[in-house]
């Protein structure tokens, strides 16, 4: 449906016709740029159809806390909805998304057992651990990338449902899951923006592409129903994981007779969702960071040194969680500068008054409105110096409507709690275990495949998702931070010491 923004008086247009679609991120943030600041907002004109864009932060806030639904570009909801299932909770939409909310939520945000996540999530990380030293030795660069996400698989695997989907202990060899996950990633942007109408929305007609992708949905499916099946047998019942949680509820909401086959029917598409939006959400944000991390060794060692004191040489435990401040604005910062979703998109279920010193606006229900955050997060007149890799700018309150990675008011993200934990665990592990470097000739930078940014080599941006370093392992007799810099300091006072010895000789 064309949204009719266009019509609205004294909202600019920020497009000609000349625009590069193709180049979807960089034009939107073009057109995010010459919003006028005075107004706030202005439209763009795509494929023939127009879409709202704020600048304001206000205005952000003012939409997003609103009643809006999702609405999916080109062929993401027939994607979609062919590898989940029907019932995917960002395809849903009234009622039955109200429902699934109900269902999940609680289980990801107040409900969550953080315990067991963090116990889960270290785990798996040393598990990683071992395989990243392992490969080390090999002399290669790693891709962080394929490292990070067959750990994701496994941790999330374990925190939320209990299972062991081996991707992590199987890296850096291929895995069922993993493969699947990787097979979608791929296919929904070529399919989803294909010209070929067939191609972007056709998913039942039985030719190889098609096969291909109900072979890749049918492995994680699977997978997920057996899991179900087994905890409907009575296995992991006292276990106060997500699964447990969501079964729970979801029996109270339909009757306590339902089966292992209705569950999955209803939940099974959001618990492979689940696992697929941080395969591609957090893993960036994890590699990203030790990129960033990397190439900035002021941060670094700040990172270090509130690694030191806080956790000492033992594993993070819930009640360190909310002790590392420091590392946190680094997960904040890293979202600020990459957001996983570059670009989000809603449609009004109501008219809209934005209230502006040119005039009112008023937005129509039914109008589309696209959220820029690539612009948004750095905008100069909201951040100072807004394209370094400043952490210390979040031990600032921050303006509402400036920074929503994960969105915001009712269709926000239900998963970043998760995100979070698993950055905060993995990061402290992974710093004080190895060091990083970027590999010779590798460029780091984001291109956009549909979903979301992934992390590349812009040397050659579409060959494949990586961030490419050099790991080595950090010495057992090395020094801790606060260790090393205390030496740092010894030896500058002992260098003091003696010219002033040379001086009175």
């Amino acid at each position: 449906m064309s949204s009719p923004v266009n019509n609205i008086k004294g909202l600019p247009c920020l497009s000609d016709g000349s625009e590069n679609w193709q180049d979807f991120i960089n034009t939107v943030t073009s057109c995010y740029n010459k919003i006028p600041a005075d107004v706030g907002a202005g439209y763009y004109e795509m494929y023939g159809q127009s879409k709202l864009l704020v600048r304001k932060p206000e205005y952000v806030t003012q939409i997003l806390k609103n009643n809006v639904a999702h609405y999916l570009w080109g062929g993401i909801a027939a994607c979609s909805v062919c590898f989940f299932g029907d019932k995917v909770m960002f395809v849903v939409e009234d009622e039955d998304w109200r429902q699934l909310r109900r269902v999940m939520s609680p289980e990801l945000r107040s409900s969550i057992d953080v315990g067991k996540f963090i116990s889960d999530m270290q785990q798996t990380t040393n598990i990683l651990v071992s395989k990243l030293e392992a490969q080390s030795k090999l002399g290669a660069p790693i891709n962080l990338i394929s490292a990070v996400r067959a750990f994701h698989l496994s941790s999330a695997g374990r925190a939320m449902f209990n299972v062991n989907l081996r991707c992590v202990e199987s890296y850096p060899e291929s895995n069922s899951i993993a493969d699947a996950f990787s097979y979608f990633l791929q296919e929904l942007p070529r399919r989803s923006f294909s010209q070929d109408e067939s191609e972007a929305q056709d998913y039942t007609t039985p030719n190889d592409a098609n096969k291909a992708m109900w072979k890749a949905s049918k492995a994680v499916h699977d997978i997920v129903l057996e899991v179900v099946k087994d905890r409907f047998a009575g296995n992991g019942l006292s276990r106060k994981d997500m699964l447990n949680e969501m079964v729970n509820t979801f029996k109270k909401e339909h009757g306590k007779n339902v089966s292992p086959e209705q569950v999955e029917s209803a939940l099974g598409a959001n618990l492979v969702e689940l696992l697929f939006a941080g395969y591609n959400t957090v893993v960036n944000t994890i590699a990203s960071a030790i990129y960033l991390l990397s190439t900035n060794p002021h941060v670094l060692q700040k990172v270090l040194a509130e690694l030191d004191r806080v956790l000492g040489s033992r594993e993070v435990s819930k009640d360190d969680v909310d002790k590392l401040t420091f590392l946190d604005c680094v997960f904040k910062e890293t979202l600020r500068l990459y957001p996983p979703a570059p670009a989000i998109a809603r449609r009004l279920q109501k008219d809209e008054i934005l209230k502006s010193p040119t005039g009112d606006l008023k937005i129509p229900k039914d109008a589309e409105v696209m959220f820029a955050m690539s612009g948004l997060h750095k905008d100069a007149a909201n951040w100072k110096d807004p394209e370094k890799f400043m952490p210390e700018r979040f031990q600032q309150p921050i303006k509402n409507g400036t920074f929503v990675p994960f969105s915001d008011g009712p269709r926000s993200c239900i998963g970043q709690h998760f995100a979070r934990l698993e950055f905060l665990v993995t990061m402290s592990t992974l710093l004080r275990k190895f060091d990083f470097t970027p590999a010779s000739g590798y460029k780091f930078g984001m291109v956009f495949n549909g979903f979301g940014w992934m992390a590349a080599d812009m040397g050659n941006p579409w060959g494949g998702s990586c961030v490419n370093v050099c790991v080595a392992s950090k010495g057992k007799s090395s020094a801790s931070p606060s260790m090393a810099a205390l030496t740092v300091i010894g030896l500058q006072v002992a260098a003091v010491a003696y010219a002033l010895y040379k001086k009175s000789k």
